[in-house]
């Protein structure tokens, strides 16, 4: 009460000088409508007004001034320099982004590239000099410039690519953030040194990458001879960026380079690197090993055979640490000659006494073929399985007809019970779209009743049978866990069963027992069909602008990129499937009621 309110100038009746000093000032709105009339009507007079703000007013109008310059035709390397010089970080960010234009026009360090548009007088002015001054600071005889001509420049344009080397060990992530950015516009070999650095921070990995296109080749010559854990992962990205950039010349060498191996010995990060490397391929619908691949980049003439073997060598030893394992995994299968061999070798791996990191790589690397066998592969130690194990296995048949053949094979000849099918899969099987599975289905599963309400009123009684919480525990495991998260056990891919806290045991019938009689949108089946004829469905968890990510039951999620896609389809039914009645008797059902509202 009683204070007096800072009296807010009539901006529209002064002149450009007061507007540029009116910019000095703690109302964020009276130096931003200052900055606009500014720049409507800018005067030569406002300019050292300008400058001189950058270098000794409050923060936030240091940070204005210099957005205001950004916008003015006075804008020189001096003033960039006051800037990548300045204390307030947004202030270095900035300035960053505002040297992107001269960086574009650089080349071998000191000169200047001219461009079409460019002239004497506008490259003069950009250095912040006179046309007289820059002619006799770089020695040109004529006013004259043609488009490509490299022109020296004078040494305060220099030091503007030299500071900005300097900011790689900025104290603020956001300031080497923008700096991994605005790198990405710099045709200087010194700009792939410096993102091969700023690449050590694992949060400016995309920032990074957005810039390696242009310097992939300078950056896979510094990372090669680096021993850095964290470049080895650089490594392998930069390799599948040069592969997808058809930089065939610059892959080959950098294979090459890469298995050479010291004594027959092969570290886990040159495993890493060639997976990389076949990754990329694979994603381009080409293989090393195909005819009609350019020679080039042909297996053979790559010499990865040593590669291949020392995998093996490495898989087969239980001595070999994980990460060097987990590395050799991703090369099983990707030899031809050896493709049947290796598909074992990753069976061998899904034994219950091997890591589940390990079983998970074997299950990926086999996923990764189209091969009939990788079915039976699989199958053959399925009473081994833990049951989330089980469920990985089942979502690898799932994604290819041609191993649920084998899979309902398996299942018609008693190698495998159809206990051991939940009824997540069942319904998957009972509701496919190739009429052979589904008949077949239908002749091994009892056929889910469709009646829901006939179902309802014969589990009307559930709520007056008393339910055993303990038991409901065991039910609940064998037959939620793998979409409900409840408690900390289980996956949060259906409704999160916390949230059912004082429902009535009615309500929970229903969601049970006809689940499809109001599906939330967020947890509708979806099934993608990819290029390679795989097939992945769950809920959609997440849609970016390029791809997709579905939870499966269990809660495996995959991302796959819209390019990828060949359809992508919705029966518009839930993922919690119809006939739990097969599983759960009426008392069954009162026991995982009573567990499910326990507290």
């Amino acid at each position: 009460m009683g204070t007096q309110l800072r009296k807010i100038p009539r901006l529209d009746q002064l002149d450009t000088p007061a507007l540029a000093q009116a910019i000095d000032s703690p109302n964020g709105w009276q130096r931003d409508t200052a900055e606009r009339l500014v720049l409507e009507n800018p005067h030569s007079q406002a300019l050292p007004l300008l400058v001189e703000m950058l270098s000794r007013a409050r923060a936030k109008t240091r940070l204005q001034a210099l957005c205001t310059l950004e916008a003015w035709p006075g804008m020189t390397p001096q003033i960039l320099l006051i800037a990548l010089s300045d204390t307030y970080p947004s202030i270095r960010e900035n300035a960053i982004r505002i040297s992107e234009p001269l960086l574009r026009h650089l080349a071998d360090g000191d000169r200047y590239v001219v461009q079409a548009g460019d002239s004497l007088g506008k490259i003069a002015e950009s250095s912040g000099m006179t046309v007289k001054a820059f002619r006799s600071a770089t020695g040109l005889e004529t006013d004259s410039v043609r488009v490509g001509q490299k022109l020296q420049l004078p040494p305060e344009v220099i030091k503007v690519p030299t500071t900005l080397l300097k900011l790689v060990d900025d104290p603020e992530m956001r300031v080497r953030q923008q700096l991994a950015f605005t790198l990405g516009e710099w045709d200087d070999p010194r700009a792939a040194q410096a993102l091969v650095q700023l690449a050590s921070d694992s949060r400016l990995q995309t920032a990074v990458m957005s810039s390696a296109p242009r310097h992939v080749g300078g950056m896979l010559a510094a990372v090669l001879p680096n021993d850095n854990p964290s470049s080895r992962g650089l490594l392998e990205q930069l390799l599948g960026l040069a592969t997808a950039m058809g930089e065939d010349a610059l892959v080959v060498k950098t294979v090459t380079e890469v298995c050479r191996s010291k004594d027959g010995m092969y570290l886990p990060w040159q495993f890493a690197a060639v997976a990389g490397f076949l990754d990329a391929l694979d994603r381009q619908k080409v293989s090393s090993q195909k005819s009609g691949t350019p020679a080039k980049i042909d297996s053979s003439n790559l010499k990865l055979e040593g590669v291949f073997s020392a995998a093996r060598m490495v898989i087969a030893d239980p001595r070999a640490p994980d990460a060097a394992r987990l590395g050799a995994i991703r090369l099983l299968g990707r030899d031809r000659t050896s493709q049947q061999e290796d598909f074992q070798r990753l069976g061998e791996l899904l034994r219950p006494d091997v890591p589940s990191a390990l079983q998970t790589a074997a299950l990926a690397g086999l996923q990764r073929s189209s091969a009939l066998p990788v079915a039976g592969v699989v199958l053959a130690a399925w009473k081994g399985y833990s049951p989330s194990l089980r469920t990985e296995v089942l979502n690898l048949l799932f994604s290819r007809p041609e191993w649920l053949e084998a899979l309902l094979g398996a299942i018609d000849s008693g190698k495998i019970s159809t206990a051991g099918i939940g009824t997540v899969h069942q319904q998957k099987l009972l509701a496919h779209p190739n009429a052979s599975i589904r008949l077949k289905s239908e002749q091994l599963f009892s056929a889910t009743r469709h009646d829901r309400q006939l179902v309802l009123k014969e589990y009307a009684n559930v709520e007056k049978l008393k339910g055993d919480p303990s038991k409901g525990l065991a039910l609940f495991r064998q037959n939620c866990s793998p979409c409900h998260l409840f408690k900390g056990d289980g996956h949060e891919i259906g409704v999160d069963l916390n949230t059912m806290a004082g429902k009535p045991t009615q309500v929970l019938l229903v969601a049970i027992l006809d689940p499809n009689q109001a599906v939330e949108a967020r947890y509708v089946n979806y099934v993608a069909l990819t290029k390679d004829d795989r097939e992945i469905s769950g809920v959609i968890t997440a849609e970016t602008a390029t791809s997709i990510t579905l939870r499966s039951p269990g809660g495996n999620e995959q991302v796959i990129l819209r390019n990828d896609l060949k359809e992508l389809t919705s029966s518009g039914l839930s993922l919690m499937p119809e006939g739990f009645e097969k599983a759960l008797d009426p008392q069954a059902m009162a026991d995982l009621i009573a567990y499910v509202l326990s507290r």
